[in-house]
């Protein structure tokens, strides 16, 4: 998949009369992903105007002893700036819904950061069954395993540990046992 950046559209997009399922959408403030631009993870907004901005962030480091590196990488924005780009930037995005899941994607045309043109050019709708029953069964396969974990005895539980204990320390040694071998295999020739 790799990485791409997001589009805000805040622009009038080109969207089809009847939407059914998604007509509840806000599509101002929804977020599309793109590899038109950078491909940082950065976002963008093309503003109502036709202008394109990318959102400014800085990066703090913040100490924190209860973290296990004893701190983390704080993102915070720093604001908007003016792109200049000049070209296309197709941007998308994969919405599942109750009856039917969609792929939508818009082709806009810039020049020196003024949108020119924008146009939908894919509003596929999909039959989503195959999907809603794969999840179905990932759900009765995650709670038949929490259900088995659930029902180990103090017992079972006692005896998986003792089995993992006694592998884990055979496979140590045996470990311990090729690595001297091959130091002193190497040492004698």
């Amino acid at each position: 998949m790799g990485m791409f950046d997001g589009v805000i559209c805040e622009y009038e997009l080109p969207l089809p009369k009847e939407m059914g399922e998604l007509s509840e959408i806000k599509w101002n403030e929804f977020e599309f992903q793109t590899k038109s631009l950078d491909n940082t993870l950065d976002r963008y907004t093309i503003e109502d105007d036709g202008q394109i901005y990318k959102e400014q962030t800085k990066q703090n480091w913040v100490d924190d002893e209860e973290h296990p590196n004893t701190g983390y990488i704080e993102i915070v924005e720093d604001g908007i700036e003016k792109s200049y780009f000049s070209g296309e930037v197709i941007f998308y995005t994969w919405l599942p819904q109750k009856e039917y899941d969609y792929y939508i994607e818009f082709k806009a045309l810039f020049w020196k950061g003024d949108l020119k043109e924008i146009e939908r050019t894919c509003w596929d709708k999909k039959d989503n069954s195959h999907r809603l029953e794969e999840e179905k069964r990932y759900e009765e396969l995650h709670e038949k395993v929490l259900q088995q974990a659930r029902n180990l005895t103090p017992f079972k539980k006692f005896k998986k540990t003792c089995i993992y204990t006694v592998t884990g320390c055979t496979r140590w040694i045996l470990g311990f046992l090729v690595k001297l071998t091959w130091k002193l295999e190497r040492w004698l020739t």
